[in-house]
């Protein structure tokens, strides 16, 4: 090693880190800032879009929460006005039997005269509503609308489709004491089109009367709207939130300036209304989305302004109803918000540099006296560099030697660990899946060797000039049966390997999930459908109710598949009527399924075997004799569960499988029990 004596070394070790630490600070400060600046633009972009994106949701909530209240409403029209007509009904009962009871000396002429003058007049529904009495046989006793029939006998009465109200409608009554009745007929004020009408008669009993009532189904319905419109009409979201709804002929049901409501748009003189209300009828007719345009008014200002809205539709009554927000209310929101943002920047920006300049100073004061330090030592080094360095040499060029020679060891040693942990790894599963490849693999290499030699040969015919037309014919038809052994054995190993990767369960991604083990059953019987027509094979299912299940379906899935597939390949070959039965219960907390079937059934002295892998009774490209041990893996593994081999069954299998409704409360347990007594 050179000695070194130069001045200019030692200058430049008190003049470099200083430079070196400026530098680095400046540098820093530089990219602090310039990531500053590129952070802030990203924070005030991503708060625009949250805040758009939320304010959307929002309104689409609304929107949505309010169609589910008008549906609510609407489905629960026809048990209003039952409840209603009911009601009144039971009123005017319990009017005409005071009546009898406080009269019983009298005539029935009398009496009579008593109630229909009682609930004559009597009315109800913003006077639609009125009663009604009838003789069971249809006679007339009182109708406040058409006296005149009173007296009368309505029993052939019929409305537009033939139903004859009077008598129906007495005759059930009569029967059950009290009933309600539909028939459709025309209102006084449209005489053109038919109405739904619902009837409820009471019977009473002492003079064999019916007494009732009906109301038109759409009358209620409109009594429904009507409350609903007042209701929305009256919703705020803060300053410019409102409800509004159209139909499809741009009238207006409901809007905020109550002044709107019962015109029609398309009358206003205002083409911002007309334009507005266009585009929303025609998302709405669309089936609903996002619209934003120029809305012709906001309520804080009262002039026109960008919104915003979500529109959806209600095709029940042909409405459209939206909300939505105007653009001017959020930009003043996120400009404010881009302020703070802003100036919160700037006080983290002053800090951070003061601290960069801080620390900057710091360490140019700590490099300088460093510096100065090293020169001093510097030389105390070098006389020392000197005068050891060629025992140091020698001490290194030993302990590499050594080191180089313990690192060949150790390398070594690792490749053989790392070899010994592959063959433990693989001794087991190379065992299996040589024996059962072995033969699909023998007949691929005597397949390829057969058309290489063949191939030979027709070049050699070629040269030779002696190829005819029956020698073509003769190797096409060889070549065709030697591919078609290729694709057969290819496929066979192909369907092996795919089996070998259903032992594996933790090579499934399936996560633990709620489903219906009732659905699951059904669609695994509808795919199964036509191999099992084919093979004319009758599945009888029998689940009492829905059975929901908070486990691994796809292992379920399996597990059943696997057994149609053994049944129908192995166990059907003489049976005349082949019938597979799955039965499904839940008892506390668990869920128990029995697979039955009519087949051959499994010889006794192969019961304790069945799991393993590779037994099979049918060994062909579909039968590789993994079956079983998939499901036993399955069942145990996964599902946690048991499964039971009856083998006291006379026909067939009996196989009884129990595991938990809910895998996660449970501890694994893995056992698989060949039993006389479940």
């Amino acid at each position: 090693m050179k000695v070194i004596h130069d001045k200019k070394l030692l200058r430049l070790i008190k003049i470099i880190p200083p430079l070196i630490v400026t530098a680095f600070a400046c540098l820093t400060i530089f990219i602090v800032l310039n990531h500053n600046k590129v952070q802030l633009s990203a924070d005030i972009q991503s708060l625009k879009q949250d805040f758009i994106a939320s304010e959307k949701e929002l309104i689409k909530a609304q929107v949505e929460q309010l169609i589910q209240q008008i549906t609510y409403e609407r489905d629960s029209t026809e048990k209003t006005l039952k409840d209603n007509i009911k009601e009144h009904i039971y009123q005017a009962h319990s009017i005409a039997t005071n009546i009898f009871d406080n009269n019983k000396n009298k005539s029935e002429k009398e009496v009579t005269k008593l109630i229909s003058d009682a609930l004559r007049n009597v009315r109800f529904n913003d006077g639609r509503g009125y009663f009604f009495i009838y003789k069971t046989n249809g006679l007339s006793i009182m109708h406040p609308i058409i006296p005149e029939i009173e007296g009368t006998s309505m029993a052939n009465f019929q409305d537009i489709r033939g139903k004859y109200i009077v008598r129906d409608l007495g005759q059930l009554a009569k029967e059950h004491g009290e009933y309600f009745y539909h028939w459709w007929f025309v209102k006084p004020d449209n005489k053109e089109q038919e109405f739904e009408k619902i009837g409820f008669g009471k019977h009473f009993a002492p003079y064999d009367w019916f007494i009732g009532t009906g109301e038109y189904l759409i009358d209620v319905e409109n009594d429904i709207k009507q409350r609903m419109v007042g209701r929305i009409s009256n919703i705020r979201f803060g300053l410019n939130g409102y409800i509004f709804i159209l139909d499809y002929q741009g009238n207006v049901i409901s809007h905020y300036r109550k002044s709107y409501q019962g015109t029609n748009l398309y009358d206003n003189a205002d083409e911002n209304v007309v334009t507005a209300g266009k585009k929303i009828i025609e998302i709405g007719k669309q089936g609903g989305g996002y619209l934003n345009y120029l809305s012709p008014i906001m309520p804080s200002t009262g002039n026109s302004a960008q919104k915003i809205s979500f529109i959806s539709n209600f095709l029940q009554w042909n409405w459209i109803i939206g909300t939505g927000f105007y653009k001017s209310e959020t930009d003043s929101y996120l400009a404010k918000r881009e302020k703070n943002i802003a100036q919160q920047n700037r006080s983290q920006l002053f800090r951070l540099l003061g601290l960069s300049f801080f620390v900057t100073l710091s360490f140019i004061s700590l490099s300088l006296l460093l510096t100065k330090y090293l020169a001093r030592r510097f030389t105390v080094y070098e006389n020392k560099i000197n005068a050891n360095q060629q025992q140091l040499e020698l001490r290194v060029k030993q302990r590499t030697n050594e080191l180089s020679s313990t690192l060949e060891a150790l390398k070594s040693t690792q490749s053989q660990l790392i070899e010994a942990e592959k063959m433990a790894s693989l001794v087991g599963l190379v065992s299996g899946v040589a024996h059962e490849l072995n033969t699909p693999l023998g007949i691929i290499n005597t397949s390829i060797s057969h058309i290489e030699h063949k191939i030979e040969q027709l070049f050699m015919q070629i040269k030779q000039q002696k190829l005819t037309r029956k020698d073509l014919v003769r190797l096409e038809n060889s070549y065709q049966e030697g591919l078609r052994l290729l694709k057969l054995n290819l496929n066979k190993s192909i369907k092996l390997i795919h089996n070998f990767k259903a032992l594996s369960l933790h090579e499934k991604s399936d996560d633990v999930q709620q489903f219906s083990v009732n659905q699951l059953i059904d669609l695994i019987v509808k795919s199964h459908q036509a191999i099992l027509s084919e093979h004319s094979i009758k599945i009888i299912t029998e689940i009492n109710s829905d059975i929901k299940a908070f486990s691994y379906q796809h292992s379920l899935s399996e597990v059943l598949i696997q057994l149609i597939k053994n049944s129908y390949i192995h166990g059907f070959e003489s049976t005349k009527e082949p019938v597979i039965n799955i039965a499904v219960s839940e008892n506390q907390g668990n869920i128990c399924l029995i697979y039955r079937d009519n087949g051959c059934g499994i010889p006794r002295g192969d019961y304790e075997k069945i799991f393993e892998p590779f037994y099979t009774t049918k060994r062909t490209a579909d039968c590789t004799g993994l079956g079983l041990t998939i499901i036993y893996n399955h069942i145990t593994q996964r599902l946690n569960g048991t499964i039971f081999w009856d083998k006291l069954t006379s026909q067939g299998i009996k196989i009884v499988i129990n595991f938990p409704k809910n895998v996660e409360k449970v501890e694994k347990v893995e056992k698989v029990v060949i039993s006389t007594d479940h």
